[in-house]
């Protein structure tokens, strides 16, 4: 009887450690910056002012365990859409964005805030380059 009680309270041990575990690693796994962006926007049309918004994801040293990619940012040109790019790679202070395809396309520098990014996605058309500011979520 005694080794059956050990043992539950060992199990529920576990399992409180392991919740625990799992809600530090989902609230703490990435930091989120946010950012608006205005710039010139080229095309085969020509150029023309544009402003965007940008939602960095940087993930934790940690999360090389499952993933080769250092974040995430999603890219919003307002009532027009939104590009995901799910693989960021950390060179010194600039963050080079790829697709799901592992192809480049684009850079965005944490140390002057600017951007230069292939959009739209599907189209491969346009490049936007740009001067980010942080802004509050």
């Amino acid at each position: 009887m005694r080794y059956l009680v050990l043992m539950l309270k060992s199990l529920g041990f576990l399992a409180v450690s392991l919740i625990l575990l799992f809600i530090f690693l989902v609230n703490f796994t990435a930091t989120e910056s946010r950012f608006e962006c205005a710039g010139i926007i080229t095309s085969k049309d020509g150029s023309r002012p544009l402003t965007l918004y940008l939602k960095l994801e940087e993930y934790r040293w940690w999360w090389a365990v499952w993933s080769k990619s250092k974040g995430s940012m999603y890219v919003e040109v307002p009532t027009k859409y939104v590009e995901y790019f799910g693989n960021l790679e950390r060179a010194g202070e600039q963050i080079q964005v790829r697709d799901m395809e592992n192809e480049f396309r684009g850079i965005f520098s944490t140390l002057s805030k600017k951007i230069g990014i292939q959009l739209p996605l599907n189209l491969k058309t346009d490049l936007f380059e740009g001067d980010c500011k942080r802004i509050e979520n």
